[in-house]
């Protein structure tokens, strides 16, 4: 299959991509972090211009499974402060002194040093992660992310194959292994993950209608 053709139908199965609170037989989002979601929601409504509020809100996002929606917003933080990054590390990087064994804390780091062209070091902090809560696929599913786009392709496959193994239903960590695949030019495996993430988002759809 050639990439174009990839291309097209991938287009297609992410046309059913969407967002929100209902997620039917997929990724179940843990009460206590969605209502994290929602109190961070409600003050970046209030303060919609505001780094540190876009960025808790996009952290809440990523470790909800909400990759999409977390992703754009990260990117708008440089409109509002260009050196947002150094802040972020800083913060918590003090925070992690006060408290070591809270996971967030590393979570929220790594996208620090990410967005400071510090990849290794963000995979570390993941790995942190890792060390206080074995089971979290999204860092599993960042640690991927970053090992591709460092090249190390087969190691971003490995990462995000053992978060499946963990939750077979995490939309955004197919797309990573999509990718993983595309990258690899394994074209039908890319198709076949860009397929369950098209089935997955249109069973999140439809769960919405229902409710």
């Amino acid at each position: 299959m050639s990439k174009r053709q990839l291309l097209v139908t991938a287009v297609l199965a992410m046309g059913l991509l969407s967002t929100g609170p209902i997620w039917a037989k997929t990724y179940q989002i843990p009460p206590d972090l969605w209502a994290e979601s929602q109190r961070n929601e409600e003050i970046l409504k209030q303060h919609p211009q505001d780094p540190d509020a876009i960025f808790e809100a996009a952290m809440s996002d990523a470790y909800t499974g909400q990759i999409e929606k977390g992703w754009a917003a990260l990117k708008t933080i440089p409109n509002y402060d260009k050196n947002y990054a150094p802040k972020v590390i800083a913060k918590y990087g003090q925070l992690i002194q006060k408290e070591p064994k809270e996971w967030k804390y590393y979570f929220k780091i790594a996208f620090g040093y990410y967005f400071a062209n510090q990849k290794e070091i963000a995979i570390e902090n993941f790995k942190k992660v890792l060390e206080i809560s074995p089971k979290n696929v999204w860092a599993m599913g960042f640690i991927g992310l970053v090992e591709g786009e460092r090249g190390n392709t087969e190691a971003g496959i490995d990462w995000s194959e053992k978060g499946l193994k963990i939750e077979p239903n995490a939309t955004a960590i197919h797309f990573l292994l999509a990718e993983g695949y595309r990258r690899k030019g394994d074209y039908f495996k890319a198709l076949g993950q860009m397929l369950i993430v098209g089935r997955l988002k249109s069973e999140e759809a439809l769960a919405r209608k229902q409710n």
